[in-house]
């Protein structure tokens, strides 16, 4: 875009992206097993509470007009810039390392909040794969 690189690190602190998913409903909302092969595949596994298996699927009633959801919870990625970021962006690194180099110092992203809100029941892991459907090899 034209702008010069150390304007960038002195006058970006962060990016903030977000997405809305959809809330579970309470009322309706059904405990599922998940096996070790999906709950693997999902990257569920860092975030499930030891012996966990069983997440929550949508189902349907009254309340939630048979749509299994009822209101929306944000999932957030926090792009943090530290010293190493601002390095790599005075050295010219591209998109892909950038994320590399935020990914090695802790950032979490958009589909890994996703999981932990699975994991606590707000939503499924359907609407979180729905919603991040780029993100999901990361």
């Amino acid at each position: 875009m034209g702008v010069e690189r150390y304007l960038i690190t002195s006058s970006v602190s962060g990016i903030l992206a977000q997405r809305l998913v959809r809330l579970l409903c309470t009322s309706c909302r059904e405990a599922t097993d998940l096996d070790s092969q999906a709950i693997e595949a999902s990257g569920l596994s860092r975030f499930l509470a030891e012996g966990q298996t069983q997440v929550y699927t949508a189902k349907g009633c009254e309340a939630c007009k048979q749509t299994g959801y009822k209101g929306r919870i944000a999932i957030h990625e926090l792009f943090p810039l530290d010293n190493a970021m601002h390095k790599a962006i005075l050295e010219g690194a591209d998109a892909t390392t950038l994320h590399a180099v935020a990914r090695q110092h802790g950032m979490i992203t958009l589909y890994e909040d996703g999981l932990r809100k699975v994991v606590t029941g707000q939503t499924s892991l359907e609407e979180v794969l729905r919603v991040t459907q780029d993100q999901q090899s990361e």
